[in-house]
């Protein structure tokens, strides 16, 4: 009788164990990918966007101020202006 219940407790916490260690398993994988695509992402746009191609730039020349929306500089909050270089 001891060996029985000892078998079903052992059963159970091996079946316990096998149901919450694999209920994890894809959502760091997944997760990591989301953010290298993110990274990739923000670097093909840095690469590609500079003061000379974007459309919007800071009329203070903030380093790194530059976009293709309109908006405000992030580092000194003035509007974005339109770049008289923009397509030439």
């Amino acid at each position: 009788m001891k060996t029985l219940k000892f078998a079903i407790m052992l059963l159970t916490f091996a079946s316990f164990s096998f149901i919450f260690s694999c209920a994890n398993s894809g959502s760091k994988e997944e997760k990591q990918d989301s953010v290298i695509e993110e990274v990739k992402a923000d670097t093909v746009k840095t690469v590609m966007l500079d003061e000379k191609t974007a459309k919007y730039v800071c009329p203070m020349k903030c380093e790194g101020s530059f976009s293709e929306t309109a908006g405000k500089c992030p580092k000194c909050q003035m509007d974005l202006i339109e770049n008289p270089n923009f397509g030439k």
